[in-house]
């Protein structure tokens, strides 16, 4: 359900405002206030979400290698994007120097912790509450919202700087997409780790994950 947000959000309206990053180079006080609100957003949402998340996960099998792999990659992009985030933000609202600090190191770090936090699953029984499905729903808007501000910069400031350089070689397309599917991961699954974390076996997350990505395919290819 998460991935479908997304792609109505990279089809409805992401497009709409990425124009104005990519007009901008993001350097617009208003994106700045946005870029600082999505890495205050997505840490509140990892913290909100860590409870029940942290129970769930004492159910599920073992992990294998690949998993811890997938996960400590996907953990060290999550950790540069947010630290690129809160930097980003930093330099347009021209802040000073030790602001920019601590926004960068000690603001861009609190997704990462409470993302990672998530990691260790807790091992005491927690008894049943009837807001903690209320609250988990609010975490997960919570990392929504701040997910559609980081794709606006991502497709505003990268995908549109190479969109449609392909354009009429299928070749080159193919090979356009592929090169940027790395870049993809850190700005899409990286945030997303908090719900990979339960559904990454799962063969129709991946599928839904391609879809969630189509639309910028589609940008990437056709300008």
């Amino acid at each position: 359900m998460f991935d479908l947000f997304i792609f109505l959000a990279n089809l409805l309206i992401v497009p709409h405002l990425y124009a104005w990053v990519s007009d901008t180079q993001g350097f617009e006080p208003l994106f700045g206030w946005l870029m600082l609100a999505a890495v205050l957003l997505h840490g509140l949402g990892a913290g909100l979400k860590s409870r029940p998340l942290r129970a769930r996960l004492t159910e599920q099998p073992e992990w294998g290698g690949y998993a811890y792999l997938l996960f400590l990659i996907l953990g060290v992009m999550h950790l540069g994007l947010f630290i690129a985030c809160a930097n980003f933000a930093a330099e347009v609202l021209e802040v000073s120097p030790a602001l920019e600090i601590f926004l960068t190191f000690g603001v861009g770090f609190l997704p990462t912790i409470f993302t990672v936090w998530v990691l260790f699953p807790s091992w005491k029984k927690h008894e049943s509450d009837p807001r903690a499905k209320r609250v988990e729903q609010l975490a997960d808007a919570l990392i929504y919202v701040s997910l559609v501000i980081i794709l606006v910069w991502w497709d505003g400031l990268f995908v549109e700087s190479v969109a449609g350089a392909g354009q009429g070689n299928m070749f080159m397309s193919g090979l356009l997409v592929i090169l940027m599917s790395v870049p993809f991961a850190m700005f899409y699954l990286a945030p997303r780790m908090l719900f990979l974390i339960e559904d990454f076996r799962c063969w129709r997350t991946w599928l839904t994950v391609l879809m969630a990505m189509t639309p910028t395919a589609w940008r990437l290819v056709m300008g």
